[in-house]
């Protein structure tokens, strides 16, 4: 077996679907049984894949080396959100793509509650918003913890129609109030009267997308990815939101974006298979930075300014607003790859870079001076576009 773990170096965006799709498509065309594996996050990511023959979708709780035939497997610590799936599914099938997607039962499932506290909680903070993606992971995460039952798919499956039931009533009569008075907030009153009148509707509607999910899914434990010739870990956002290396930890994400999860992923199957696990593991950046919603940026500027065209992958979000963008910062992108390394690589692993979006600007001078092991450029948005 071999690996590659694709990871982003800043604050997302930055080409993490791209490299994915360019390593699946490597290692399925040598025939070999790949796997894209989610090892942390939560399907807030949004990976735009766009192949040389034109098809683009952007995944989201599906890996992006779906086109190039790889299977997905996502593991414990991924925040499944049945919602988002049910979506991503029916895009893809409208394309004539089934994928397999095998799923941990230990994975803890956003509900639509949970999205409705990070989404009204954001709309009442104004011009003071944290930058969330209005996805539900922060409130998902709080929940689950203070929880004496955390919500898996392993408990959905099991719950009875009228368990379930009484389960969700619980969430959305007496946790979903108390969550909203923590922060010092009270519900409007056009939401109360919706959420009491139509609080069984959601919950039914929601069971929809959890079966829907359960019945496009294989549950299986991390044992099924001994099936497999190659894996590619694929990280959602980036370094410069780790909670562990972020420098704006205001604005950092709970979850971790770094090597720490496949690196603990990896570790388990050498111990289980009795063989080392050739890694390689890939820093993905762009020329130039990117970040959606809140936190700070080194020399942050206007696109127009900085003469780089429309981006045509991200769109305007309500929650994060416009993507922005700015000048790379070399020495915090330097640090946060080696505080990784040096906290999670193993004697199986190399590292190296990918550098995308070369054909908008140039990639500074100084940075190809102190990063010698660049090994992979982007002159495109397809894997064909890729130079080793």
């Amino acid at each position: 077996m071999t690996a590659e773990v694709v990871i982003g170096c800043r604050y997302g965006d930055e080409g993490k679907g791209l490299m994915t799709d360019y390593f699946a498509y490597r290692a399925t065309q040598s025939s070999k049984k790949t796997c894209i594996v989610f090892a942390s996050g939560a399907a807030q990511r949004g990976h735009t894949v766009a192949t040389p023959e034109g098809q683009t979708h952007v995944f989201r709780h599906i890996g992006s080396g779906t086109f190039a035939g790889a299977d997905t497997y996502i593991a414990e610590n991924f925040i499944v959100s049945p919602m988002i799936f049910r979506e991503e599914w029916e895009e893809l099938e409208k394309m004539g793509i089934h994928p397999t997607v095998y799923v941990n039962p230990s994975c803890i499932v956003t509900t639509p509650y949970d999205v409705y506290i990070n989404q009204t909680v954001e709309t009442m903070r104004g011009e003071d918003r944290h930058g969330s993606c209005g996805c539900g992971v922060w409130e998902t995460i709080e929940r689950n913890n203070k929880s004496d039952e955390p919500l898996t798919l392993q408990k959905l499956r099991e719950f009875s129609r009228s368990t379930y039931f009484l389960y969700m009533k619980a969430i959305r009569e007496q946790y979903l109030p108390r969550r909203i008075k923590e922060y010092d907030m009270t519900i409007p009153e056009k939401d109360s009267i919706f959420l009491s009148d139509w609080g069984a509707d959601i919950d039914e509607v929601f069971m929809d997308d959890v079966n829907f999910f359960l019945d496009h899914v294989k549950l299986a434990e991390d044992n099924i990815l001994t099936r497999y010739d190659h894996l590619v870990f694929e990280n959602g956002q980036g370094l410069g939101l780790d909670p562990d290396y972020a420098e704006d930890k205001h604005h950092a994400t709970p979850c971790s974006t770094g090597l720490k999860e496949p690196a603990r992923l990896l570790a388990e199957l050498e111990s289980k298979t009795g063989s080392k696990i050739p890694t390689e593991v890939c820093y993905v950046m762009r020329t130039y930075e990117t970040r959606h919603g809140a936190g700070s940026m080194w020399k942050e500027r206007s696109r127009e300014n900085m003469g780089i065209p429309a981006d045509q992958t991200n769109v305007d979000n309500p929650w994060q607003g416009s993507l922005r963008y700015g000048e790379l910062s070399i020495v915090s992108t330097l640090i946060a790859v080696q505080s990784d390394l040096r906290c999670h690589s193993s004697e199986s692993m190399t590292s190296n870079f990918a550098v995308t979006h070369m054909d908008e600007k140039p990639m500074d001078a100084t940075f190809l001076d102190i990063a010698a092991n660049i090994h992979y450029s982007s002159h495109g948005r397809t894997r064909n576009d890729i130079s080793e």
